[in-house]
């Protein structure tokens, strides 16, 4: 009999060593070397306050018909368009004063700010005038006259090895970053050190094509940070933060399930 209890309680004990984390714990760990933690909960705030994070309302949630497309296809009930950080000047100037802090910790003795267009223009003029430092661009096509032939735009002479940060406002897969540094290597022999944005949202295939490229990426926020202070600002419930964790882990195969949306109006006759 006493033979019989121990191997009944080995058994529980590693069953209780092996139980999954929670959503949240697990982003939270994974995150720990992206974000730069100092101002994240300030750009967070300055994202929903500005309307640049866009979270459909609860009615909306439950009709797909009205959720956003991404570029990459996919359909959701959240949107990110940091543009809409330029109609509010204080979130503005947060942003502008974490991405430059970011880059002094994170790649100090930086030469040279580079942009991608077009939304990533903005940003890296803004943050290199802060920091006293030139900045240029890569656009999305090649110019084949006058004389800034290629994809580079800045200032004219030898650039082989200056050092570089890339500033964007939004990363998600990487392959306009990868193609925007490649035109760098290849057309200046700029020596991309790092690229900085404001939101990454650490999908592995992202993370993958960084190491293939060798260099460090950072953000001043990812999903983890933006949806719990959505939960702060009562903007959404833990349970909806819940799910949408569980999304931003795997877009492109995640099936949503709002039953609790559903159950909690049968039960309240409201839509809260």
């Amino acid at each position: 009999m006493f033979l019989v209890y121990l191997k009944t309680e080995i058994n529980f004990s590693f069953q209780i060593n092996f139980i999954p984390l929670g959503p949240n714990l697990k982003t939270q760990i994974k995150m720990q070397e992206l974000i730069y933690q100092p101002t994240t909960e300030q750009v967070a705030r300055a994202l929903l306050n500005s309307g640049s994070y866009l979270i459909k309302d609860t009615d909306s949630l439950l009709d797909k018909t009205k959720w956003f497309k991404w570029k990459s296809g996919i359909e959701a009930p959240v949107y990110t368009n940091c543009r809409y950080l330029m109609g509010n000047p204080g979130s503005t100037a947060v942003v502008v004063q974490s991405l430059v802090s970011s880059i002094k910790n994170n790649f100090p003795g930086v030469e040279l700010i580079v942009g991608v267009e077009a939304a990533g223009i903005q940003w890296s003029s803004t943050v290199a005038s802060d920091m006293g430092l030139p900045t240029a661009f890569v656009r999305k096509k090649a110019k084949e006259h006058g004389v800034d032939e290629g994809r580079f735009v800045g200032a004219p002479g030898n650039l082989k090895n200056v050092t570089a940060v890339v500033v964007d406002d939004l990363v998600a897969s990487g392959e306009s970053l990868e193609e925007a540094i490649k035109s760098l290597r290849e057309e200046k022999q700029i020596n991309v050190v790092g690229v900085q944005s404001i939101v990454n949202w650490n999908f592995n295939h992202m993370k993958e094509r960084f190491r293939r490229l060798n260099i460090p990426i950072k953000a001043l926020v990812s999903y983890p940070q933006i949806l719990n202070e959505a939960v702060s600002q009562d903007i959404i419930d833990s349970e909806i933060k819940d799910e949408l964790l569980f999304f931003y882990q795997n877009p492109k195969h995640h099936i949503f399930n709002f039953q609790f949306l559903i159950d909690r109006q049968k039960r309240t006759g409201t839509n809260n």
